[in-house]
């Protein structure tokens, strides 16, 4: 049988990483990270430092314009003052930002001051309607009250 020849990297290549454990974890920041979110890896850990930078980054208030972000068939049916709507679409429609959507309109407008949103489980209705990535949390601008 023929012996493969193995491939190695080069000394001036290969960059030795310092250590503090036995996993890897390096002593010192990686070079090019802003010192700031350095400082927060190493004291909160990854998603500490991932929430600290969204929430400092600056928002853009188009991303909050529904009107001008919506399908024609997003938007709730002109006319009359509707209690009921079912929206039967499948995946990707934006069914849960259009209902998100719709509810702060109703909401901010003063048409309406109760909701209830229903979903299979409570924990189901949090994690999607309200905390989702399109939920209603997610489409109010967070200098709105």
């Amino acid at each position: 049988m023929p012996t493969e020849k193995r491939k190695t990297i080069p000394k001036k290549l290969a960059k030795k990483t310092k250590t503090s454990s036995k996993k890897g974890s390096p002593k010192e920041p990686i070079k090019g990270i802003d010192p700031k979110i350095a400082a927060i890896l190493k004291k909160g850990g990854a998603q500490s430092a991932l929430q600290q930078v969204l929430n400092h980054m600056s928002h853009d208030p188009e991303q909050y314009n529904w009107d001008k972000l919506a399908r024609k068939n997003q938007k709730l049916p002109k006319g009359l003052r509707w209690k009921i709507w079912l929206i039967m679409a499948g995946r990707g429609f934006g069914k849960t930002r259009t209902g998100a959507e719709t509810v702060r309109q109703w909401v901010m407008s003063g048409q309406y001051r109760r909701i209830a949103l229903i979903g299979n489980t409570e924990k189901d209705v949090r994690q999607v309607m309200i905390e989702g990535p399109s939920g209603l949390l997610s489409c109010h601008p967070p200098n709105m009250g």
